[in-house]
Parts: structure tokens; sequence; C-alpha cells
């Protein structure tokens, strides 16, 4: 069994109870806001990096000026100057490449050259097909190919397939060699 009252004696709260509701869901609106706020704020500081990061990434062509580390986080400065470390080795693989086929090509042209010469010289009747001639042909052949086989070892050693097959000599049968 139960007894209800019904008393008026407590409808002076309504009108209070209903300005603390009020209050409390203008509160709790205003906090909200300052905490999505705060969260885009935080947001932004943490993704700075981040995009700065992503910015030095594009510039890691070796056309493309050294960039400088300057973020004021540890993780990503450690992440930054690898990428500077990466860019400076890159731009060094790409020196030495234009280098060697810069090198290459003149080592190349000399023999091709002389060839193509003592061959017009023969065919134009200037020389006579003789065994000097003939062997000086062969001596930069031979010469040309020793060239080709160097740059081939190369790029077997740079792509890691050259197989070395290492044996005792003595030196002076590779010295008389």
């Amino acid at each position: 069994m139960y007894i209800v009252f019904q008393d008026d004696s407590d409808d002076y709260l309504d009108e209070y109870e209903s300005s603390l509701h009020q209050f409390t869901l203008l509160l709790g609106g205003l906090f909200s806001f300052v905490m999505v706020g705060y969260g885009i704020y935080m947001v932004r500081i943490l993704s700075r990096p981040l995009a700065q990061i992503e910015d030095k990434i594009s510039q890691m062509s070796p056309d493309q000026p050294a960039f400088q580390v300057e973020t004021k986080f540890s993780e990503t400065r450690q992440i930054e100057q690898t990428l500077l470390d990466n860019k400076n080795d890159i731009a060094g693989y790409f020196k030495r490449e234009q280098e060697f086929s810069r090198f290459a090509s003149h080592e190349l042209r000399t023999p091709i050259f002389n060839i193509q010469g003592r061959l017009e010289a023969i065919v134009d009747g200037v020389f006579e097909p003789d065994a000097e001639t003939i062997n000086s042909i062969h001596q930069q052949v031979k010469h040309l190919n020793n060239l080709v086989e160097d740059v081939r070892t190369l790029a077997l050693a740079e792509s890691n397939k050259l197989q070395l097959d290492i044996q005792p000599h003595l030196i002076t049968e590779v010295l008389e060699r």
C-alpha cells in the first residue's frame, strides 16, 4: 500500500529548478564548445610537424635545395634528420652516376674512334690492311671489350649480384701477368 501526498509546498522550486536546468545546459554546451575548439587546436598542433615532414618529403629530389631540420619535437626532428641524410645520400649517388656516365662515355669513345679511323683509312686506301694495322685494331677491340666488361662488373657489384671467386695466388705470378 502506497500513500501519495499532493502538496503544492514545493511549487516555488519549479522555477528555480528550471533556471538551474537551463544554466546547467548552457554551461554544458559552453564546455562542449570549448572542448571541441581545444581538440581542433591540439589536432592542428600535433599535425603541423607531420605536414612539415610531408613538405620535406616532396623536396627529396636531388635537384631541390637542401632543407633545414627545424621542428621543436624530438620525434619529428629525428625523422627530418633522417630524410635530410637520405636526400644528401641520393644527391651523392646521382652525382657519382653522372660522373661515371661522363667518364665511361669518354673511355668508350676513344677506342671506337681509333677503330673507326683505322678502318676508314683502310677503306680509303690510306693504309694497307697489313699485320700491324690489323693488330692495332685488334688491340683497340680488346681494350673496348675490357672497358665493357668493367662496366658490367661494376653493375653487378652495385646490384649485389657479383660473385667473387677468391683464391690464393702468389704475388709474383700476379705481377708477371
